[in-house]
């Protein structure tokens, strides 16, 4: 994740392509219900068992960082996306990636995607 240098109690900034996205917990909330209703409509494996877990209030943590109950803003560079990591298990542990988008003031999520994670023994 690649988060900015300026902190704020309501609102992180992110570096996106060439542009910093700014991101407040107005959006946050937005951005809540779009997950929300993507994972109700998907077909997605884990899509039961990660209903319950897109109920969390968005916040900023001290450190700056946008969560959303488990969910965490993040950036690759080229997109923004929550990720939800799943506590592991013996071998390994998996995350769910939502990719966002947004269209002027609309938020989405354009994709959910599993990660499997390793877990070092």
């Amino acid at each position: 994740m690649s988060a900015t240098n300026e902190k704020s109690a309501d609102h992180v900034v992110l570096r996106v392509g060439d542009a910093d996205v700014s991101v407040s917990l107005t959006d946050a909330a937005v951005i809540r219900t779009a997950l929300q209703e993507y994972v109700k409509q998907s077909n997605y494996e884990d899509r039961d068992a990660l209903l319950p877990w897109t109920q969390g209030t968005p916040r900023i943590d001290e450190d700056g960082t946008l969560r959303i109950g488990p969910w965490v803003l993040g950036t690759d560079g080229k997109q923004l996306y929550l990720r939800y990591r799943e506590p592991p298990g013996q071998f390994a542990g998996k995350a769910h990636k939502a990719i966002l988008k947004k269209d002027g003031d609309a938020w989405s999520v354009s994709d959910l995607v599993m990660e499997r994670i390793r877990v070092r023994k």
